[in-house]
């Protein structure tokens, strides 16, 4: 076996199967907007599958992926071919002895849906498979991975074949075992390559939400599953006699049409709490067969729970479920629900600080997981607001709500371009007030001033129009979320709760801006 530096585990076993961990590492530097986050705990689930089955092993521990990125075969050829050499190494010796190895590669989905995003190549859609190039035969398909998803499902967890990420990408180092790059000018590459051509390697790429990574029970269920489908699957048979593509042996189907889906731009609803917290949740599709849900809960003790989760969807209009979660709207297409009723009941992230987006790797690292057991009603009593009540119960977290809450069509709110503010204030009269909306395009609208102190949560607003104050209050909740444009400016979405002063009266708030690019966080 070649050398390997000092943050790449590589462990030797007689058996065919080798476990990968590509991203398992962890920035030590301050942040840059454009940096990918590493896969918290992926080191740990992949030794932890390796020392059970007693397997090969090439994990990453603590080399950044911003550094190096293991799962991209271009940076592997330019700045890593000692891993080459080492996975090659593997295969070779497993090949030798007239054995088929199957490569699993641990990632991370930062999800909050305990849930495993299997990729090989390929998706699935309804009963059909479609795609160019699978990384595995369609023989260990059908007795691994099958029965992987179904033994996942028994246990109250989920899976899904290419969802989200499928490993079809030419530059994913799963790839490398499809056989698409068996004319590659590298010399590892191109064996690799050779191998998966002729059905010598399989490859599947197990992208694990965060309550399968995260040390609990649902991550050991998901590692009990994995090496009991090991274990069953017929490991050691000897490799294919057939002379058949790899392709040709699938006769995957085409890429079916676009389904027919019912119009519908997703919902959102918000409320303040009488303590200062804030309740935003919605739902809406990502694409003709998928769906994004969240529910945030950000406290006024500077904590936050939050779920976001993405899965199948049925092309429904307001409804979506996924690992747990349940979102039900009914109402007119082009207008707000007049009902909504949401149930979640399973894990959620545990944030320590509202300020978790700012850097998500160091946000995730510092966070745990909570049980939620949710179920809130939404009655529209006009054209945006109405009543929210039920309960939600999220570790310490125990609340019985019955407040007015905002309800608009479409999903997240910020995702348009431009400098604005929303501020909603719910006051003792039923109807809540929009108190301002402002563009940064409008040259009358009024001026805004955010302020926040420093070692206190709570910063001020102030509103004012022709020197006539609009607005004073209190911003117990300031969640900031960075997004990096194409073209390198920053938008960057901050929104809260308010509390009125004089007047104790709540209300929540979304304001985007857009800017060059900042300075990485703790730099000057």
């Amino acid at each position: 076996m070649p050398a390997v530096p000092d943050w790449l585990e590589l462990r030797s076993a007689d058996s065919p199967v080798i476990v990968v961990a590509p991203h398992g590492g962890l920035r030590a530097r301050p942040i840059r907007r454009s940096d990918g986050i590493n896969d918290l705990h992926t080191a740990e689930v992949a030794m932890q599958i390796a020392n059970r089955l007693d397997v090969h092993a090439l994990v990453n521990h603590g080399c950044d992926r911003n550094d190096i990125d293991l799962n991209r075969i271009r940076q592997l050829v330019a700045k890593a071919p000692f891993f080459l050499a080492a996975l090659r190494g593997c295969v070779d010796e497993i090949v030798a002895r007239g054995q088929r190895p199957l490569v699993l590669l641990v990632h991370g989905w930062n999800m909050a849906v305990p849930w495993c995003d299997v990729g090989v190549g390929i998706r699935a859609r309804g009963d059909g498979l479609y795609g160019r190039y699978p990384t595995l035969g369609r023989d260990r398909y059908d007795s691994f991975v099958r029965p992987l998803a179904r033994r996942l499902f028994d246990v109250g967890l989920g899976a899904s074949i290419g969802l989200r990420y499928p490993a079809a990408g030419r530059d994913n180092a799963t790839q490398l075992f499809s056989g698409r790059h068996a004319e590659h000018k590298h010399e590892d590459v191109s064996a690799l390559g050779t191998y998966g051509a002729d059905e010598r390697v399989d490859a599947v790429q197990l992208e694990l939400g965060i309550p399968l990574r995260w040390p609990g029970w649902r991550r050991d269920a998901f590692v009990d599953a994995l090496v009991a489908s090991v274990e069953k699957e017929q490991l050691a048979h000897a490799a294919p006699t057939t002379t058949m593509s790899r392709a040709d042996t699938w006769a995957l189907e085409p890429k079916p049409p676009r389904p027919e889906i019912e119009p519908d731009a997703g919902c959102s609803l918000q409320a303040a709490l009488d303590d200062g917290a804030g309740v935003f949740m919605g739902a809406e599709p990502t694409g003709p067969s998928t769906m994004a849900t969240r529910v945030c809960i950000a406290l006024a003790d500077g904590s936050m729970l939050l779920f976001v989760g993405e899965g199948p969807w049925d092309g429904h209009a307001g409804r979506y479920e996924v690992a747990g979660y349940r979102w039900l709207a009914s109402g007119e297409a082009d207008r707000p629900p007049t009902q909504v009723s949401m149930m979640l009941n399973g894990p959620l992230v545990h944030y320590h600080t509202h300020e978790a987006f700012v850097d998500l790797e160091k946000g995730l690292s510092g966070a745990d997981l909570a049980e939620a057991d949710i179920e809130l009603r939404y009655e529209a009593q006009g054209e945006t607001y109405g009543r929210l009540v039920g309960h939600a119960r999220v570790g310490s977290f125990d609340r019985e709500i019955d407040v007015l809450a905002i309800c608009q069509r479409g999903g997240r709110r910020a995702s348009m371009p431009g400098d604005k503010l929303d501020v909603f204030l719910t006051g003792e009269a039923d109807e809540p007030a929009r108190v301002v909306e402002l563009r940064g395009d409008d040259a009358n609208a009024p001026s805004v001033c955010f302020s926040q102190p420093e070692a206190n949560a709570f910063g001020r607003v102030d509103v004012s129009h022709g020197g006539e104050s609009l607005l004073e209050a209190e911003t117990p909740v300031r969640v900031p979320v960075y997004r990096l444009l194409p073209d390198g400016r920053v938008v960057c979405v901050t929104f809260g709760t308010v509390l009125a002063v004089p007047t104790g009266t709540v209300g929540v708030y979304e304001r985007v801006e857009i800017s060059d690019p900042p300075a990485p966080v703790g730099e000057d």
